[in-house]
């Protein structure tokens, strides 16, 4: 029993520990209770709660709810947050994290400039995406990014086309056999790669490249005036969106650099006397592209298709054909005047001198490619071979008037520059008889360069320049660049091979012995016997394979990214920080910072039955969902799947339900964190908690653990409106609560993780008042390892409560002869008990970022939280707090009082007062069973033990508990729910 002399009463259900109550406690420790409940809690609840209140970094205070009782370590019902840089983690709460990469490792955008990760800004940096389910590459963004410290090894994985990268053991990578861990890849992997290899970026000058007397300039040139205010419009446009001043430097350089180099190629801004605008012409989905980088600078386009003739006259005669054009305008005379400014030709291109803008010598390397690769995006011609196996010169051409054709020569020799800036050699601008033709303004002529096309000098292009708002041009370029890179790897195989026969025959070995020892895929036994007697020259290049046939073998869809064989696997001693970034999806789009300690959960699933349509049903109900959902200790579920299915379902969860016909569309969206917490890491699970796993998917287990058919009770439907937010219309319907979590699985991580964190504490240097707060520091790699693991208990509980839901479903169809559909069995809610995560919260007048542990504890974000799901973000989070088989459970609703004061966190149950020894010994669980149904409750169990260990003597009166949360001001009411069937473990 708790002595409460020396605690400080605040209100009537809710108590202060003062720091002087124990020597070391850094925070006072916060009880929700009556004077009743708390002076039957057990003195471990206080002895737990002040102990947390000792550990490194924790903030604010530490909490133990109304139904607090007795854990290991932390008290059940107990909640505390802490300082993500000074605090720790403990196995009644962690931190989240996954932290694989080198710092070293290049992260590319769709643009082909590429930054280190630790130099990654995520607010202002892109990323490419492959979508496995259209097979494309797309652009997406980061939601978060991370670093950890480790200490250990990383690998050293090296492609057949020379591509390497620098992973933790830990991290997965995408192979043809699908994600797999750094540690499990193999030579007989392939991974998927791109052969984009961009430019690194660099910050730009500060050099302005629009100006005031430049924009004055520019409008006198095109005859803009200040008639009605004109010039002054266009400068109020420009201002209102940044642009009257710009500097290389700007962060929408990207975007205006780009547009102004489709300008030069298939782009114009046509002389007229008013209402300037800017055309593009391409591919619909190109054109897509420009109009979302107008709309990053702040301009509106339209698209339009119209069905065109062409006619020229040419040296071989007329040439005509008809053609549906695609177009994009932004009728917008400040981006006429802008571009203008910056360099744009103005008017008919080909009857004007015009160079390439000075400064764009003065950018950075990945600003010229920029341009360049959106000039070339319209211009240059596709990456594409003579026989199979040789690329044509990729070329471009400029036509002018007979009498511009120096200023055509002048134009080329600028883009000949820049891409020599590149490191990309030309041929010199040619004349193309082929390109002359009659015209309005008279007599043109056409003249061209083109990339060498020497294998080195077009990996180079391809590779770091390549074409960009042309998506086919993109695509094909990199996998021109991969074959050209496999192609040169093999040449090197050949010339390896030739000098070594050479040296080996030199020595004294017979041709035979020669032959039989060193050919191979590369080189074959003609080519090696030769090689004995070559006495010059590299080796002959007999392709084996061509681009095509390349293409078809390797190429990912259409994605332009192509699975390259595993050459080499290294392992190398490191330590030092390793970087990783989330990625967002637009079916994901949250950022689950978060573990769970096993997971065990409240999941609340409606019907549209009414009690007196189930009562004379509810025995058939609940023996056939016996049947079909097993419970109790060691069973082993229906569900069978292989280890890198349950891989995927450690990693995925609700998600992998979803997509593989265990789930409904809407169900993912109506768990917490969307069904599945990102940061799942499988191979830190151990094989002692795999088996204990993988075969109790769709099991109810034992203790606490149940499944319950429910009824709304009329006497206590608290707040009608709510609960018809909740899809709860009548004060006697019928609802289905599952109780359980990830059975084994999650029990076997922890220990194996406490026995992890007891030798860490000693290296960290941490002391704690008991053993069971066995810690690490937050951003330890023993903390990041525990997180990993139990990310794949949470999902893995996840799981096992959807597929149990999934035979609910089932059950009651077959009972009702409805589809589940018709009968409304829609997901309420499915909330965490035992979980940590990172989340923004505000204490001490600041929001602030803190990792809160919830054990044995319930999320309770309040009206408006972006982390509630869209149906119920106005009215507040779902409480699901459940009491026992006796008694009955509650759905309450979130406040904005749990955010001001419990970090958004209430009660979760109605918490042990009985030992499971002495509940067995205070009753029989045959007796139980007959008074259960003498009171309309219908209960199977799978031992007599289990269910006396739950009579509902052995806890807390569940209504003072959540009449406690609701005086507390966190949590609201909404509806009573009593037992009419119940199955436990």
């Amino acid at each position: 029993m708790a002595q409460i002399d020396s605690f400080k009463k605040l209100t009537d259900v809710s108590w202060e520990i003062p720091t002087s109550y124990k020597q070391g406690m850094l925070v006072p420790a916060r009880l929700y209770a009556t004077r009743k409940l708390l002076e039957g809690m057990d003195s471990g609840v206080i002895e737990q709660v002040t102990n947390v209140a000792c550990l490194p970094g924790i903030v604010r205070q530490a909490y133990a709810m109304a139904d607090a009782h007795w854990g290991y370590g932390f008290p059940i019902g107990g909640v505390a947050a802490f300082e993500p840089e000074t605090g720790v983690i403990s196995p009644g709460g962690i931190g989240f994290d996954i932290n694989c990469l080198h710092p070293d490792t290049r992260v590319s955008d769709a643009n082909g400039v590429w930054r280190k990760i630790s130099e990654v800004d995520i607010a202002e940096h892109g990323f490419v995406t492959f979508d496995a389910a259209r097979k494309v590459a797309i652009q997406t963004r980061a939601v978060a990014k991370q670093k950890r410290l480790e200490s250990g090894v990383i690998l050293k994985i090296r492609s057949q086309t020379g591509k390497t990268v620098l992973v933790t053991p830990d991290h997965p990578l995408l192979t043809k056999r699908g994600m797999v861990p750094a540690g499990k890849v193999s030579a007989d992997d392939y991974l998927l790669t791109s052969g984009a290899e961009g430019i690194p970026y660099a910050k730009p000058a500060s050099l302005d490249v629009i100006h005031a007397d430049l924009l004055a300039s520019t409008m006198e040139k095109m005859g803009i005036t200040d008639r009605g205010s004109a010039r002054a419009q266009v400068l109020d446009e420009l201002r209102a969106r940044g642009l009257e001043r710009i500097s290389l430097a700007d962060p929408r350089m990207a975007q205006v650099l780009k547009v102004l180099g489709f300008v030069f190629g298939d782009g114009s801004i046509p002389r007229v006397k008013r209402g300037q605008y800017v055309s593009f012409h391409g591919k619909k989905a190109d054109l897509s592209d420009i109009g979302a980088d107008l709309e990053t600078i702040g301009f509106a386009s339209h698209a339009f298709t119209r069905q065109r003739h062409h006619r020229t006259e040419t040296k071989y005669g007329p040439s005509a054909f008809d053609f549906e054009e695609y177009a994009l305008r932004a009728s917008s005379t400040a981006l006429a005047v802008l571009l203008v400014a910056l360099g744009a030709p103005y008017g008919e291109k080909a009857s004007q001198a015009y160079r390439l803008p000075p400064w764009l010598l003065a950018a950075e390397d990945w600003q010229k490619k920029l341009f360049l690769g959106a000039y070339f995006g319209a211009e240059m011609s596709r990456p594409t071979t003579t026989n199979g196996y040789d690329f044509q010169m990729p070329a471009f051409g400029v036509d002018k008037l007979v009498s511009l054709s120096q200023s055509a020569v002048e134009l080329l020799e600028d883009f000949r520059a820049l891409l020599l800036s590149l490191g990309v050699e030309t041929s010199k601008p040619a004349r193309v008889q082929g390109y002359d033709h009659g015209g309005v303004d008279g007599p043109s002529t056409g003249l061209r360069i083109g990339v060498l096309s020497n294998a080195e000098n077009l990996l180079n292009f391809f590779s770091r320049v390549g074409y960009l708002y042309n998506r086919e041009k993109q695509r094909l370029a990199s996998v021109a660049a991969c074959y050209l890179s496999y192609d040169q790897r093999i040449s090197d195989a050949r010339n390896e091979i030739r000098q070594r026969a050479v040296a080996i025959h030199s020595a004294g070995a017979r041709p035979k012995d020669i032959v039989e020892s060193l050919s191979s895929g590369a080189a074959g036994a003609s080519f090696t016997r030769h090689s004995i007697w070559a006495t010059s020259g590299s080796a002959r290049m007999w392709r084996s394979e061509k681009l095509e046939e390349f293409t078809s073998t390797f190429e990912a869809g259409a994605s332009g990214l192509v699975f390259d064989r595993v050459l080499s696997i290294e392992s190398i001693p490191y330590e030092g920080p390793v970087y990783d970034v989330t990625i967002g999806d637009p079916s994901h789009n949250f950022i689950a910072n978060g573990i769970i300690v096993s997971n065990c959960g409240m999941r609340l699933i409606r019907t549209n039955l009414q009690y007196a349509e189930v009562r004379p049903k509810v025995k058939e109900l609940v023996d056939l969902i016996f049947r079909l959902v097993p419970a109790g200790v060691g069973v082993k579920g229906f569900l069978r799947v292989s280890e890198p299915q349950f891989d995927e379902i450690m990693t995925y969860g609700v998600k992998w339900c979803a997509e593989n016909g265990h789930a409904w569309q809407d169900d993912p969206s109506h768990v917490e964190e969307g069904g599945f917490i990102k940061g799942a890491e499988p191979s830190k699970v151990s094989r002692q908690a795999r088996s204990r796993g993988i075969d109790q998917l769709g099991t109810l287990g034992s203790g606490n653990h149940y499944l319950e058919i429910q009824v709304v009770d009329p006497g206590r439907f608290f707040d009608p409106e709510l609960a018809r937010r909740f899809g709860i219309v009548h004060p006697d319907q019928v609802m289905v609560m599952v109780h359980c979590g990830s059975r084994g699985f999650g029990h076997q991580i922890g220990s194996d993780y406490l026995r992890v964190f007891d030798g860490a504490m000693k290296r960290y240097g941490l002391e704690v008042r008991d053993r069971e707060l066995a810690c690490a520091p937050f951003s330890s790699k023993e903390g990041k390892d525990y997180y990993g693991a139990m990310v794949c208990a949470a999902n893995m509980a996840f799981t096992n409560r959807q597929i149990i839901v999934q035979k609910v479903r089932e059950a009651f169809s077959s009972v009702f002869h409805k589809d589940a559909e018709s009968l409304d069995m829609h997901l309420i809610y499915d909330v965490c008990h035992n979980i940590a995560k990172v989340e923004r919260h505000s204490y001490e007048g600041k929001s602030r970022e803190v990792l809160v542990h919830r054990k044995g504890a319930t999320r309770s974000f309040g009206p408006g939280h972006p982390d509630i799901p869209a149906p119920y973000r106005e009215i507040g989070q779902p409480v699901i707090i459940g009491g026992s088989m006796e008694t009955g459970s509650y759905l309450l609703v979130g406040t904005e009082g749990a955010m001001r004061e419990t970090f958004g966190s209430t009660a979760h149950g109605s918490g042990r007062t009985m030992s499971r020894t002495a509940a067995k010994k205070a009753v029989r669980g045959a007796e139980l069973q007959r008074k259960m149904m003498d009171r309309g409750i219908y209960v199977k169990a799978a031992t007599m033990d289990g269910l006396a260990e739950e009579a509902g003597m052995a806890y807390k009166d569940i209504s003072e508990v959540v009449e406690t949360m609701d005086a507390a001001g966190i949590s609201k009411k909404v509806v009573a729910l009593r037992p009419v069937g119940n199955i436990k473990g």
